[in-house]
């Protein structure tokens, strides 16, 4: 049997936490609580942040990769050959008639009336000959190029035609700037009786570097922006020998 002393010390033990300790716990626990949840929230951020981020790269390294494979083709002209001059031939060579750039859209007036492009742009537009046209006319339907409206790259085709080239719901493309680095190359040396003056035979070699900028729709702290370069493969040669 229990004495009283004994009884009295047991039930002293056994009442349980008072309610500052209480409170004390609850305190703890909820600071632990809330340092778990920032955690969490600036790891799902991150990885919110990492995966827009990813897809952004991806839709401008598309996005350039069609601008520069669609300008590396500028000025296609199944006849090329016949402009080589060779001895025997002519003695002024027909130039290729689609060799013409412009920094411009291609719905303007002066597009393609340009040798070449001199400052940056923000489109430009360029010629391909279609399968199959003899014509040596840039048609309509020859024309071709890129510009930049509503944060949206568009290629153009047809000559007026537009089709997006870029999504606005995943990428909003804040600038498109071309900037061509053209080498004028001397070839007056190549007439028979030589030449001087600004008409004489050159040959311009044309290459532009392309710049892509763009950020999330609606946040555009996540941005990213590309650069890319590209030679066009059929120079442009203009000028001719004196008769």
């Amino acid at each position: 049997m229990l004495t009283p002393a004994i009884a009295s010390r047991l039930k002293r033990r056994a009442r349980g936490v008072g309610i500052v300790e209480l409170l004390v716990g609850l305190a703890l626990g909820l600071f632990v609580v809330s340092g778990g949840l920032l955690l969490l929230a600036g790891f799902t951020d991150e990885n919110r942040r990492l995966l827009l981020e990813t897809r952004l790269t991806q839709d401008l390294r598309a996005a350039s990769d069609l601008v520069t494979r669609d300008l590396r083709r500028a000025g296609y002209w199944d006849a090329a050959h016949s402009g080589v001059w060779y001895a025997g031939g002519p003695t002024v060579p027909p130039q290729n008639p689609y060799s013409r750039l412009s920094g411009s859209a291609c719905d303007d007036t002066s597009a393609l009336n340009q040798t070449t492009t001199t400052e940056p742009s923000l489109a430009i537009c360029f010629a391909i000959q279609a399968s199959g046209d003899s014509n040596a006319t840039v048609d309509a339907n020859e024309q071709f190029g890129f510009d930049l409206d509503g944060g949206v790259i568009y290629l153009v085709v047809d000559g007026a035609a537009r089709q997006p080239l870029t999504d606005p719901k995943t990428i909003f493309v804040s600038e498109l700037v071309i900037t061509p680095s053209s080498q004028v190359l001397d070839a007056s040396s190549f007439c028979k009786s030589g030449c001087t003056g600004s008409s004489c035979p050159q040959v311009v070699v044309r290459e532009y570097e392309v710049l892509i900028k763009g950020h999330v729709p609606g946040d555009s702290s996540v941005s990213r922006f590309l650069r890319s370069n590209v030679r066009i493969r059929n120079d442009h040669f203009g000028g001719s020998c004196p008769a």
